[in-house]
C-alpha cells in the first residue's frame, strides 16, 4: 500500500461529517490495506505509531526539513514504517546525527501532504476524529464480522493492529486466536460491579 493511500483516507476522514461515513472511509482504506498492511495501517489511522513515541520533539522534525518536495508521491507504507523502526533503535553515542540524517532521507521522499499527516503523526497529534473505537468499528466492518468481537480480540491482544491483520488475512475465523494468555498485557476495559466474588469470577 501506498503511504499516500493512507495520508488521502485520513484527510477524508477529517473531512467527513458523520460518524458512519467516516468508519466507512476507514473500512475501505482497511481493505485496501491487505494482509500485509493492515496493521501499520490500522496503527497510522488511529493515530498511533506501532513502534510506540519516537521522541521526536517539533524542534527535531523542524531541524530535519528538507526543502525540496517530490511532486508526485512515492513511498510504501512499510517505507514509512521502516524508517520509522530505525528511529526508534538508533540509541548510543552518534544517534542523534543518525536520527537527523534517516529523518532528512524520510522527509526529502515525502510530499507536502505526506510531511504534514507525518508530523501530526510522530507528535501525537493527528486529531482527524477518528479515535480507537472508530477505528475498532472501522476494522470490523472491513473485515464483515461483529464490532464487539473485535474490541474483545483487541483487548486480548493487547492492541488491535494485530488484530486488523490476522482478520484481513484469514478472516473470520482469525478472531479464535485472540485468547488470555499468561504474561501477555491485555487492554484495559470497562468494568461492572458485582455482588460478590463468585459473581465476579
Amino acid at each position: 500500500m501506498q503511504f499516500v493511500s493512507v495520508v488521502e483516507a485520513s484527510a477524508a476522514v477529517a473531512a467527513a461529517a458523520g460518524r458512519l461515513r467516516k468508519i466507512e472511509i476507514l473500512a475501505d482504506a482497511i481493505r485496501a490495506a491487505g494482509p500485509d498492511d493492515a496493521a501499520i495501517a490500522v496503527a497510522y489511522l488511529a493515530g498511533d505509531l506501532p513502534q510506540g513515541r519516537l521522541g521526536l520533539g517539533w524542534a527535531t522534525l523542524r531541524d530535519a526539513h528538507v526543502e525540496e518536495a517530490p511532486p508526485t508521491p512515492s513511498l510504501a507504507l512499510r517505507d514509512v514504517d521502516a524508517a520509522c523502526d530505525r528511529l526508534a533503535k538508533a540509541r548510543g553515542r552518534g544517534a542523534h546525527a543518525l536520527r537527523a540524517r534517516i529523518l532528512r532521507e524520510l522527509l526529502a521522499r515525502m510530499t507536502v501532504a505526506e510531511r504534514d499527516f507525518f508530523f501530526r503523526l510522530a507528535l501525537g497529534e493527528l486529531r482527524q476524529g477518528a479515535l480507537q473505537g472508530v477505528v475498532t468499528e472501522a476494522v470490523a466492518r472491513a473485515a464483515g464480522v461483529d464490532a464487539g468481537a473485535v474490541r474483545r480480540a483487541a483487548m486480548l491482544a493487547g492492541a488491535l493492529p494485530p488484530v486488523a491483520a490476522a482478520l484481513m488475512r484469514d478472516g473470520p475465523a482469525a478472531l479464535a486466536a485472540f485468547r488470555l494468555r499468561l504474561f501477555q498485557p491485555v487492554q484495559p476495559m470497562l468494568a461492572q460491579p458485582a455482588i460478590g466474588l463468585g459473581e465476579a469470577l
